[in-house]
C-alpha cells in the first residue's frame, strides 16, 4: 500500500499529469509533417513512472494507449534502468513489442531529477510509410509474412545523451518511400517529449519532490484499480458471449471469425477469444497487444468512462487467446492493416455484456480506408498518402449513434482541404448516405459517400474495407447499418474492388468511389419516436420511404408532416406481420 497523500496535492499532481501528456500530442500535431498525424490525429501519448508502470495518459487513440504499458516492459528489458541517459530516446516498432503493425513507431524518453530516472514519457505515431509490399505498408492481399510488410525496429536509441544516432536514422529513411514526412514525424515525436514534456515533469519534481510524486504515482494506480473493480461488481457473474465475422481476409477468403466470451467473476473479467479463426497468410492478423487495446477500451467505455486511464484501471482485466490464433499470431505473421479489428473486438465485448450493461453500445459503422502512392506531377516527388473515412457509432439504450464520428479509434477524418493541397488529386463529392443508419429505436449513425479523382498517373491503391459482406446484428430487435463497397471508374468503365485488395499502375482521371457503411441501431425501430423520426427526414438521413419502411411512420411527402393516425395503423399492422412471422 503507498502512503497516502493529502487530497488537495494529489488532485493537482493527477491532473497536471493528464495535462502534461495532453501538451504534448498538441506539440505532435503542431510540429509533425504527415497529414494522418497532423489533421488525423493518429497519435498518442503516456507516461510512467520509473518501474514502467503507466500512470497517466492523453485522450488519444486506444489502439496506441492500450499497447503502451506491454510495450514499455518490453523496452526495459532491453535498456534496464542502468542503461539509460539524460537526453536519450528509444524507438521501437516491432508488431509483437508494439501496437501491432510497423507504421506505428514508439517513442520513449527518461525523466532525470536531481541525477536519478523518475519517470519516462513515451508516444506513438503512425507514420504513413515504412516500406513494404505497398505504398502505406498496409497492404494485405499477397502478403504472408512480416518481412514483406516494411522496416522493423527492435528497441535501439535513436538519440544518445541528446545526440541524433545519424546512422539508425540513415536506415530507416532508406527504407521509406517518403523520407520527408518520415522524418519529420520522428523529430515531432521527440522534440514533443525531450523539450516539451521533460521540462514540465520535472517542474513537478521541482514543486513536490521525488518522494510525494512517488506517492502520489502509486495512489493514482490503488485509485482507478479499485474504481473500476467496484463497476465490476455491479455486473451479474457469469460468461457472456458474441460471433462476428470480419468480411474475408483477401480475393475469395472466408470471412475471419471473432467468438469472444466475457467472463465476470465478483471484480475481474477475463475475455476469451477461444473459438476464433487460426491466424491467416494476409496481413490483417491481430497481435495480443492490439487486441489487449479495444477489449480495454470497450469495457472501459462500458464500465468506468469518467476515470482517467492507467494501469490501476488494466488489472482487473484479462485477456486470452490461444498462440497461433487471430488474435494472437506467433510473432512473424503479417499484420500491417490489423487496423480493421479494432471496431470488431470492441463491439463484440460489447455486443457480449449488451444483455447486461445498458451502456454497451450497437455495432459501429464500417472503414473505408485506402494508401496510394505515386510521382506528384506539379513537384516530381514520390508521395504517399493515407485515406481515412470512418463512419460513426452505433446506437446507445438512450440515446442515437454518434453521426460521422471515428469508431472506436478516436482519430479524425482529415478534411478535404488538406487533402487537395498536399497531393495531386481532387474530391469530388462528400455526403452522408440517406438510410444508412441501422433502424431502432435510437438510430444507429450514417454511413459517408466519398469520390475522388486522381491527377496523377501510373499510381498504386490498397484498399482497406470493411462491412462490404457482413454486418453484425444490432440489440433488442434494430436493424444493422447498411453496407460498404469500393468502385474504381477507369477508361469509361467501373469496377468493384475487393475489400482487402491492391491495385497497381492506375491512370489519371481514375475515380474512386468510397462508401463508408453506416452503423448498427439499437432497439425496437416500431418504439421511435415519430417526431424523431421526421427530424431524421428533414436533416436528410432517413428518407421519406425509408420512415414508412423501416419505422412505420407516415409522413407527407408534400408538406413533411407525420400523419399520426395512418402512423399508428401501420405500426400495428408492421407488429402483427412480424408476429405471424415468427
Amino acid at each position: 500500500m503507498s502512503p497516502k497523500v493529502d487530497p488537495v496535492t494529489l488532485t493537482s499532481v493527477w491532473g497536471s499529469l493528464i495535462t502534461i501528456t495532453e501538451e504534448i500530442g498538441l506539440a505532435i500535431r503542431k510540429s509533425a509533417y504527415s497529414e494522418s498525424v497532423r489533421e488525423g490525429q493518429d497519435f498518442s501519448v503516456g507516461m510512467f513512472d520509473a518501474a514502467g508502470q503507466l500512470i497517466a495518459q492523453g485522450t488519444f487513440s486506444p489502439g496506441h494507449l492500450g499497447s503502451m504499458p506491454f510495450i514499455m516492459k518490453h523496452v526495459l528489458s532491453y535498456y534496464p534502468l542502468g542503461a539509460w541517459h539524460p537526453g536519450d530516446t528509444v524507438v521501437v516498432n516491432d508488431p509483437l513489442i508494439g501496437t501491432g503493425h510497423l507504421p506505428d513507431i514508439f517513442a520513449v524518453v527518461p525523466v532525470f531529477f536531481e541525477g536519478a530516472l523518475v519517470a519516462f514519457i513515451a508516444c506513438v505515431c503512425h507514420h504513413v510509410d515504412v516500406g513494404g509490399a505497398a505504398p502505406g505498408s498496409q497492404a494485405v492481399e499477397g502478403v504472408v509474412d512480416l518481412y514483406q510488410e516494411g522496416i522493423r525496429l527492435l528497441p535501439v536509441k535513436l538519440y544518445q545523451r541528446g545526440e541524433a544516432v545519424e546512422d539508425i536514422f540513415r536506415v530507416i529513411l532508406a527504407n521509406v518511400r517518403d523520407e520527408r514526412k518520415t522524418l519529420g514525424d520522428l523529430r515531432a515525436q521527440r522534440n514533443a517529449l525531450e523539450h516539451h514534456g521533460v521540462p514540465r515533469v520535472l517542474d513537478l519534481y521541482d514543486k513536490y519532490g521525488v518522494e510525494t510524486m512517488s506517492a502520489c504515482g502509486g495512489e493514482i494506480l490503488e485509485r482507478t484499480e479499485a474504481a473500476v473493480r467496484d463497476e465490476i461488481r455491479k455486473l451479474p457473474n457469469g460468461k457472456f458471449s458474441f460471433v462476428n465475422y470480419l468480411d474475408d481476409y483477401g480475393p475469395g477468403t472466408p470471412p475471419v471469425k471473432l467468438n469472444v466470451t466475457v467472463e465476470v467473476d465478483d471484480s475481474d473479467i477475463t475475455v476469451d477469444f477461444a473459438g476464433s479463426s487460426h491466424q491467416v497468410p494476409a496481413a490483417l492478423n491481430c497481435y495480443i497487444n492490439y487486441t489487449h487495446s479495444y477489449v480495454f477500451c470497450a469495457l472501459r467505455s462500458i464500465l468506468a468512462p469518467h476515470i482517467p486511464q492507467n494501469e490501476g484501471g488494466i488489472k482487473p482485466i484479462k485477456v486470452v487467446a490461444q498462440e497461433g490464433s487471430y488474435f494472437n499470431p506467433k510473432h512473424g505473421a503479417p499484420c500491417g492493416a490489423r487496423m480493421v479489428n479494432s471496431a470488431l473486438i470492441a463491439e463484440s465485448v460489447m455486443g457480449a455484456l449488451a444483455p447486461v450493461c445498458e451502456r454497451a453500445v450497437a455495432p459501429y459503422g464500417g472503414l473505408s480506408h485506402g494508401s496510394f502512392g505515386g510521382t506528384d506531377p506539379r513537384t516530381g516527388r514520390r508521395v504517399v498518402g493515407t485515406e481515412f473515412l470512418f463512419t460513426s457509432h452505433g446506437g446507445r439504450s438512450d440515446k442515437d449513434g454518434l453521426d460521422m464520428l471515428a469508431g472506436p479509434f478516436n482519430i479524425q477524418n482529415i478534411p478535404v482541404e488538406i487533402w487537395e493541397t498536399s497531393y495531386p488529386l481532387r474530391v469530388e463529392k462528400l455526403q452522408v448516405v440517406t438510410d444508412s443508419g441501422g433502424a431502432g429505436k435510437f438510430r444507429g449513425g450514417v454511413g459517408v459517400y466519398k469520390e475522388i479523382r486522381f491527377l496523377m498517373d501510373d499510381f498504386t491503391f490498397t484498399n482497406l474495407t470493411t462491412r462490404e459482406k457482413h454486418v453484425p446484428g444490432s440489440p433488442s430487435g434494430a436493424k444493422p447499418g447498411a453496407m460498404g463497397s469500393t468502385i474504381l471508374v477507369q477508361d469509361g468503365g467501373e469496377q468493384v474492388l475487393e475489400g482487402k485488395g491492391t491495385y497497381h499502375h492506375l491512370k489519371q482521371g481514375a475515380v474512386l468511389k468510397l462508401l463508408a457503411a453506416g452503423a448498427g441501431g439499437y432497439g425496437d425501430p416500431l418504439e421511435r419516436d415519430p417526431q424523431a423520426v421526421l427530424n431524421d427526414v428533414l436533416n436528410r438521413v432517413v428518407s421519406v420511404a425509408g420512415a414508412r419502411r423501416d419505422y412505420g411512420v407516415a409522413i407527407d411527402s408534400g408538406t413533411l408532416e407525420v400523419d399520426a393516425n395512418e402512423t399508428r395503423d401501420l405500426r400495428r399492422a408492421m407488429r402483427e406481420a412480424a408476429a405471424g412471422a415468427s
